[in-house]
């Protein structure tokens, strides 16, 4: 038993050197695919209901469910707008592991600084509908591997 727990204080020891290494070794590369997105509006308050958003555009970044039966994305939910494309996406690389990348998802910052000034203007008058006491806006980010 004592021999496991040295090893457990050793890897608790360890972790700050890993995580810096790992950061250190962290690349992300812009490239040029896009995504399509989709701003989801949540309920604080449960008067959420399933919603289906066609898989049309893509493959989606993010975790939810993709029905192959019905070729739909549901998400619980009570409302979503259909931002539109933007130009770019990123992939994310580690120094020295030339076979491994993944696709990213990009947090909101990054998708406000490409999104059209009529895209914006849009997404602004939907959010509207949506106060931040009462609900959360998040996004569908979909990798624009089909070409429509």
């Amino acid at each position: 038993m004592d021999e496991i727990m040295d090893l457990l204080d050793e890897l608790d020891k360890s972790y700050p050197k890993d995580c810096k290494d790992i950061k250190q070794s962290i690349n992300f590369e812009q490239q040029g695919t896009g995504l399509y997105v989709v701003a989801i509006a949540i309920s604080k308050h449960d008067s959420n209901r399933d919603i289906q958003i066609s898989t049309k555009y893509g493959v989606c970044l993010c975790n939810e469910l993709h029905d192959h039966v019905k070729d739909c994305y549901h998400v619980y939910a009570v409302d979503y707008f259909e931002i539109g494309r933007i130009p770019v996406n990123y992939v994310i690389t580690i120094t020295g592991i030339d076979s491994w990348y993944a696709d990213i998802p990009l947090p909101m910052s990054v998708l406000k600084r490409h999104m059209t000034l009529s895209q914006k203007r849009h997404f602004n008058a939907w959010k509207m509908n949506y106060p931040d006491s009462d609900y959360v806006i998040t996004f569908l980010q979909i990798l624009n591997v089909y070409k429509y």
